[in-house]
């Protein structure tokens, strides 16, 4: 360590890679946490129902999937190997789907949806349910075809209404791939037609609904959205965040990122955390005005619960541990701060990225940017940390 004035500076804030640590199978131990790798872009998307890939610079960042549970496969592999939850969904047997306001038959291969509303106010459509876990990220893949009506495919929580649609997208000849987070323990799958004519017609194959994630971090509101950049999911300080579905345990947890830290900051800003409806039930990292990490913890705030390490300008892993007892702050290769901890971390409030997650309100905006960020729920010593951060 290196003296600069009255304050301390890290000399290697990179730690060295860990010889037969495995990240993937160190994290698919842990009975819950998440892991957002945002230098892996075949798991971001732009839109909070993701379909188009986050994977230029300046590229917004709505929808980015958790990989915990991958064991280190990429998107595509863990999809493959799912099982499938829809039953029927290849066109060549419609029985066990549901009409509305339709005719359907198997054609050539493919469902065909015929609209039989006289009244021409309603589209048709055909409908089934597949079991889901709310909360969890699912891939829906429909292929779809006009033949006198575009073709129209839905993903509902409720009933078979395209008005009340989470997942809502139209093709005249192609194949459409959407991820959506579900809100139910039956989310219903909807083909139809965007025509309410009586008589048009439109076809469909191949339709798949798998798990692929556990959880994930999502933003709708455009504004609100980081972008992804060669550093990571970069954060505008003002009101861009990501809200995951995780919450904290009562007992041990870990909060460890890889971050680009700003060279100035102006005011505490928070790399991700939460509290409850109790401002005294903090859980979170962040960086004070004066470059050292802050470690929020039940009570203590991370003004008053900071290491020593000044961080501003660099590229560093920073870390937060604690059990029912004791809280760990680490910062590069070092602990950089030990205490009690005061209080408790509140279970009820997902942790949110990017900004502090004050009772389900963002605030105290990070003006950085995430490479990679990994929770969970063990008491950490600086050994595994280092382990963790040279992974990361």
């Amino acid at each position: 360590m290196a003296a600069l004035g009255s304050r301390k500076v890290a000399t290697l804030l990179t730690p060295r890679k860990a010889v037969g640590f495995s990240l993937a199978d160190f994290m698919a131990t842990q009975g819950d946490g998440f892991w957002f790798d945002f230098g892996q872009t075949d798991r971001l998307f732009q839109e909070n129902v993701g379909s188009t890939p986050a994977d230029d610079p300046n590229e917004v960042i709505g929808l980015a999937l958790d990989q915990r549970a991958w064991g280190g496969r990429s998107l595509a592999q863990v999809a493959a190997a799912g099982p499938e939850l829809l039953v029927n969904g290849d066109g060549t047997n419609a029985a066990g789907w549901s009409a509305n306001f339709a005719n359907v038959s198997s054609v050539a291969g493919r469902f065909r949806v015929e609209n039989t509303d006289a009244a021409n106010t309603t589209a048709g459509r055909i409908f089934r349910t597949v079991p889901c876990v709310v909360g969890r990220t699912y891939r829906l893949v429909a292929s779809g075809f006009q033949v006198t009506s575009t073709a129209r495919i839905a993903v509902n929580a409720g009933s078979a209404n395209f008005g009340d649609a989470q997942v809502d997208a139209n093709t005249t000849n192609g194949t459409i791939t959407k991820y959506f987070v579900a809100t139910s323990t039956l989310m219903t799958i909807i083909l139809g037609l965007s025509s309410a004519t009586l008589g048009h017609v439109a076809e469909f194959d191949e339709v798949s609904v798998k798990e692929v994630s556990p959880r994930q971090a999502l933003q709708a509101t455009a504004s609100f959205k980081p972008k992804f950049q060669a550093t990571g999911a970069a954060f505008d300080g003002t009101d861009d965040n990501l809200l995951t579905g995780y919450l904290a345990a009562a007992g041990a947890n870990f909060l460890i990122t890889k971050v680009a830290v700003p060279a100035t900051i102006p005011a505490f800003q928070y790399i991700a955390g939460l509290n409850g409806a109790s401002a005294q039930t903090r859980f979170g990292l962040g960086i004070n005005t004066d470059g050292t990490v802050g470690f929020a913890a039940g009570n203590t705030a991370p003004i008053v619960s900071r290491g020593t390490i000044d961080v501003r300008g660099q590229t560093v892993v920073v870390g937060l541990s604690l059990d029912a007892a004791s809280v760990r702050g680490f910062v590069g290769t070092s602990q950089d701060y030990s205490g009690a901890l005061v209080g408790a971390v509140d279970t009820a409030t997902p942790v949110r990225l990017g900004s502090f997650n004050s009772n389900g309100t963002a605030s105290t905006f990070f003006a950085g940017s995430i490479k990679a960020i990994v929770a969970g729920r063990q008491f950490l010593d600086l050994e595994t940390f280092n382990k963790i951060a040279a992974a990361l």
